[in-house]
């Protein structure tokens, strides 16, 4: 059982160094692997990583012990885990359900369960890599930023050997959702900001 568990670890996280270096290589290597389980598993995985990076990153035992009190901080810390872990798997659950309503409509022809699997390796790696890059002082928030750009590039290219269609139709999976979400934003916005407005002039 420990080493099996150890063996799913190595093999995680050497798919997720690989993806991260060599994505070209490993998208067309791994896009014929069907396992939603395997993917979710790996995202719960990249989630507690992150959650314990976080954690390191926001201080020691002690200091956690004086913000939260002596018998407080270990829910605290086992909280921050499972939600991180939880977070991770509905992010990639969502996400890819999104993108694969979109890429079927651009003549997609991967199942979801397949575009799932092989979009938890660059999201997971990139969200790890994201957290570690973000704490550096100064260029911290830089690093993040070209993160978030390579993540669309591997993201692009992952749909794109998985779809079976074009680099255009691959961007345009995940580009059209964001431009509606972003639109819907804006939109919120404004109301709220109309709606502020008009309890002002009204008071």
């Amino acid at each position: 059982m420990a080493k099996a568990s150890q063996g799913f670890l190595s093999g995680l996280v050497g798919k997720w160094v690989e993806v991260f270096l060599h994505p070209t290589r490993f998208f067309k290597k791994e896009n014929k692997a069907k396992n939603l389980g395997y993917a979710v598993k790996g995202a719960a995985v990249a989630g507690v990583i992150t959650a314990v990076i976080t954690l390191i990153a926001a201080g020691s035992e002690v200091q956690l012990s004086s913000l939260l009190g002596q018998y407080t901080w270990p829910i605290y810390i086992v909280g921050s885990l499972i939600i991180g872990s939880i977070g991770s798997i509905l992010g990639l659950i969502i996400a890819s359900f999104i993108f694969y309503i979109f890429a079927r409509a651009l003549g997609g022809k991967a199942t979801y369960t397949s575009q799932t699997h092989t979009l938890m390796f660059p999201m997971a790696a990139v969200g790890i890599v994201s957290t570690i890059v973000a704490l550096i002082p100064i260029i911290g928030w830089v690093l993040a930023a070209l993160m978030a750009i390579y993540n669309l590039y591997l993201l692009t290219a992952a749909l794109k050997n998985t779809h079976k269609y074009t680099i255009g139709k691959a961007i345009l999976t995940w580009l059209i959702p964001v431009l509606i979400i972003t639109v819907l934003i804006l939109i919120v916005v404004a109301l709220a900001t109309w709606a502020g407005l008009f309890v002002l002039s009204a008071a």
